[in-house]
């Protein structure tokens, strides 16, 4: 059971990630930043909204489809939607591809995209995120955000350096984050130094050969 002190320490704990919150919306209008937010609903229904600078939305759109590629707005948002499917990626337990639904486009300054998860996993839980949306702006982050009844509020960073994609493990209440391309990283180390030995032998060998035909000449 809670304590009084208890409760006003996550009292405070609330309205910090609420200011949070705040302050990386008041960011989302630049280019090069964008807000993946996973939430539920009330009724619980879980949902993604992607967000940014609608001067971002309009350079993927551009850069991938072309300037002169849609006249409407309906157009643009139609093709926006095609790059996000495009683009980004959810899966649960390494296997599982997530699923979007009623996925809408809603422009302004701050520019949204929503989608409903129509296949969210329950119980414990790993879920690897994907999101190449805004890959090709020069400085792009991706401020990565959960927040709901069954997902603790944590917030991660997408971007060139970890190659825009994490894997998530639910434990303990608690998302416990890894790099997704440590296990490429890993394979990539012990298959470099499988090169490097060989090239050792071979310059070995090479060397041995050098030194046995110099003898004979002698």
């Amino acid at each position: 059971m809670l304590t009084q002190t208890d409760r006003r320490f996550m009292k405070k704990l609330n309205v910090m990630f609420l200011f949070i919150l705040m302050g990386l919306t008041a960011q989302a209008h630049q280019p090069d930043l964008s807000m993946l937010m996973i939430y539920q609903n009330e009724k619980g229904k879980y949902f993604l909204q992607l967000s940014s600078s609608l001067v971002a939305f309009e350079s993927m759109v551009d850069y991938k489809y072309g300037k002169n590629s849609y006249k409407t707005s309906e157009e643009f948002k139609g093709l926006f939607i095609k790059h996000f499917q495009e683009s980004f990626s959810m899966e649960s337990n390494n296997q599982n591809e997530m699923i979007f639904g009623k996925t809408k486009v809603m422009l302004g300054h701050d520019t949204k995209l929503i989608a409903e998860v129509l296949n969210m996993p329950k119980g414990p839980y790993s879920i690897q995120v994907r999101n190449d949306v805004f890959k090709e702006m020069p400085q792009n982050q991706c401020i990565l955000i959960f927040t709901g009844e069954k997902l603790p509020k944590q917030q991660f960073i997408l971007s060139k350096q970890n190659n825009n994609e994490i894997i998530l493990l639910l434990e303990n209440g608690k998302w416990n984050s890894k790099v997704y391309d440590e296990k490429k990283w890993s394979k990539f180390n012990i298959i470099f130094g499988i090169f490097c030995v060989l090239i050792l032998i071979v310059g070995l060998y090479a060397l041995i050969k050098i030194n046995r035909t110099k003898k004979l000449k002698l």
